[in-house]
Formats: C-alpha cells, structure tokens, sequence
C-alpha cells in the first residue's frame, strides 16, 4: 500500500500530459502511485505514458476503449492501492510541490474519510476556496463541484460503492455529491491545492452528451431532494434552466424523442417546495415546445395531436 492513488484518465492529451504527469512526479510526497488510464486515445498519449513509465516506475498504464472519463476513473479505482485517492486531469496540475503531502497529513491527523482545499484558475465562487482550516459539513456546504480539489479514502470509497456514474458529461458533481453526503463532512485546508486550466472544459455539446447532461441533471435533482439539500437542489436546477434546456433546444425542436423524454424527466424530478416555486412551474422550452403544438393544433385540430398534447401537459 501506498499513501495516495492519483488517477489520470488520458484521452488525446499530447500536448499537456508531459507537464501535467511531470508535476505530480514532483510532488514532495513520493509515497505513491500514478495510474494513467488511457481512454482510447488516437494521438501520441500512449507512447508518451510509456516514455515516462520508464524513467518512473511509480506510474501505471492502463488503457481501454474509449468510454469516457468517468469510466477510466473507475477503472484506476479498482485498481489502485492507496490509502487515498487523488484524482487529476491530463491537462491540469498542482499549484506547489507540497499539495498532496499538505492534504495527506491533514486528513491522517484528522482521520478524515475527504480532505480537500482551495481551487484556482476557474472563476470566482465563495465555495471554490476555503476560508479556513477544520472540518466542514456538507448540509452546510452544499456544492457539488470541483471533486478533483479533495483526496478521499479509498476504503470509504470502495465501503460505500461509491463510483462515477456512466456519463459522459456531469458524472463528477454526481460522484462528489454522493462521497460528501456519506461522508458527512470533510476537512478543509485553506491552500490552493488544485489549479484548473480550463481546456478540458471546452468540449462540443453533441447529441449524446446533451443526453447523458440531461440524466446527470436529474439523477442530481433526486440526489438533492431526497437528502433535503435546498441550496445543492436549487443550484442544479438553475443549471438545468438555463444551460441544459439552452443545449436540447435545438434537438427538440428537430423532433428527437429521446430529448423530449428525458426533458420531461428532469422536469419531473425538481422540487418544488424544497426550492419555493410555483407547483405550476414547467421548464420553459417545455412550455414553448406546448405553445408552438398549441398553434399548430389549432391550424390543423387534430386529434392524435391534441390527445399527444394532453399527454403531456400532465
């Protein structure tokens, strides 16, 4: 055993994984083991981790058909040995040398099952960044983003079944919000412990990722509304909103029925007393794919269709 597991799931990161796998050979922790775990990629990924696998036998290669990042991640945690786990991506590093062994020592001295600290390069939020150093509970907290800032116990982890969800979009605030609200709380060191550059953000929206935002969304709404979680459910949903309804639009109004479906589930799914809106409430690309039916149905008046639309309405 080794005190922490970094996992790096790698999908055509050429141009990043060198720094990036660089950086956390040089952390003054030495104690531990990298697990690369190669998506399926189509570039020059593959030779590099082999490369550096030479020079440092402290990391491993794993690779798999392309199933996205989610996956790859649980794959390193089947396989990894650690006390921790860490969690890095191919194109993003540590702010300083000392991160992990800050974060290692914080959560030993303080038998935390989630230690986490302060992220940078993503924005200003009041909940990226920790004030100060103790414990924290997550009914307090209520945020679901930014996972790879933590380390987490990889026997809680394996204890509690708690793994990435097979989505290809949204599967890290789910995973994070399931280990925080087992765990209870977590302890908080008031360091920037993780910097973010934002490339891995960008990604194009196609159809099947929209699909898999939509269920990620909704499987978070029910996660939020069965532990009483106003602030988290009320955050999602707005998510939900204005983001994921902006990307379906256009799909819906293309006629995929899988979209529609999928909407209606999510707007199923919201709380509405949990959150203080209207029972009447209906996400409003729902209600103005209803409006255009209803115009169209007063055109033609028929009946599949109004009966369609009465399905619906409910």
């Amino acid at each position: 055993m080794c005190k922490i597991s970094i996992i790096v799931p790698v999908y055509n990161a050429e141009n990043s994984l060198v720094a990036t796998l660089n950086n956390i050979r040089e952390q003054s922790l030495e104690d531990v083991e990298i697990i690369c775990v190669d998506d399926g990629s189509t570039d020059n990924s593959s030779n590099i981790i082999k490369k550096i696998q030479i020079q440092d036998k402290r990391i491993y290669n794993i690779y798999q058909k392309n199933q996205g990042a989610g996956v790859a991640r649980n794959k390193g945690i089947s396989v990894a040995k650690g006390e921790y786990i860490a969690f890095m991506d191919a194109d993003d590093f540590y702010p300083n040398m000392f991160v992990l062994e800050k974060l290692y020592l914080a959560a030993k001295r303080n038998q935390a099952l989630i230690c986490g600290g302060s992220a940078q390069g993503i924005g200003k939020n009041d909940r990226r960044a920790f004030e100060i150093e103790g414990y924290m509970e997550f009914s307090d907290y209520q945020f679901d983003f930014l996972f790879a800032r933590f380390i987490f116990k990889r026997s809680f982890l394996n204890d509690r079944k708690i793994v990435f969800p097979n989505l290809r979009v949204y599967e890290d605030p789910i995973f994070l919000a399931k280990a925080l609200i087992e765990a209870k709380k977590f302890f908080v060191i008031k360091e920037a412990v993780y910097t973010y550059t934002g490339s891995h953000q960008i990604q194009t929206m196609n159809l099947e990722k929209i699909k898999d935002y939509i269920i990620g969304i909704t499987q978070s709404l029910y996660i939020s509304s069965a532990n009483h979680l106003e602030r988290l459910h009320r955050d999602t949903f707005e998510r939900l909103d204005r983001e994921v309804c902006y990307y379906a639009e256009k799909y819906l109004y293309e006629g995929d029925k899988e979209i529609l479906n999928l909407l209606l589930k999510a707007d199923v799914a919201i709380n509405r007393e949990l959150i203080g809106i209207d029972e009447n409430y209906h996400l409003p690309v729902i209600i103005s794919m209803w409006n255009a039916a209803c115009k169209y149905m007063r055109l033609r008046n028929i009946k599949p269709i109004k009966k369609f639309l009465q399905i619906i309405k409910k």
